[in-house]
């Protein structure tokens, strides 16, 4: 099930970048604190992982404000990612973390659409993908 994800994820990333069609934003996501006895649970790629939810975070704000018409799309992708990656509630709480991280840093720096917006939304896409590609060879 996590393979079929991580492959849903960078086919997303692949379609997006090709399509570019630009932003969406709306919510932020939201999730309840870990429980006290959660436990830690490290994979090799988790470095890439919480970066490409933070990338999600800020693909979600950008192409909001730029005018896609996507609506919940980069955010129901990140919600994909958490159900197969966060196994435990720490896990998840960095996940979304990051993705909130993302959408905030760029909604405080970009409240309106411009050519740098638009440089770093096409700049997130670009290394967005090739995250996902990395992160799915672990899967194999």
């Amino acid at each position: 099930m996590r393979i079929h994800i991580k492959i849903g994820v960078l086919f997303f990333f692949c379609f997006a970048f090709f399509m570019y069609s630009v932003p969406t934003h709306k919510h932020v996501i939201h999730f309840s604190a870990a429980p006290a006895h959660a436990q830690k649970n490290e994979r090799p790629y988790d470095a890439n992982l919480f970066r490409l939810a933070e990338f999600l975070g800020a693909i979600h704000y950008l192409r909001e404000l730029c005018g896609a018409n996507e609506k919940q799309l980069w955010r129901k992708q990140m919600e994909a990612l958490v159900d197969a990656e966060g196994t435990t509630a720490i896990r998840k709480i960095k996940l979304v973390n990051n993705f909130n991280k993302g959408y905030r840093g760029y909604r405080r720096t970009y409240r309106k659409c411009t050519p740098p917006a638009r440089a770093a939304l096409k700049r997130f896409m670009q290394q967005g993908a090739t995250l996902a590609s990395s992160i799915s060879k672990f899967g194999q």
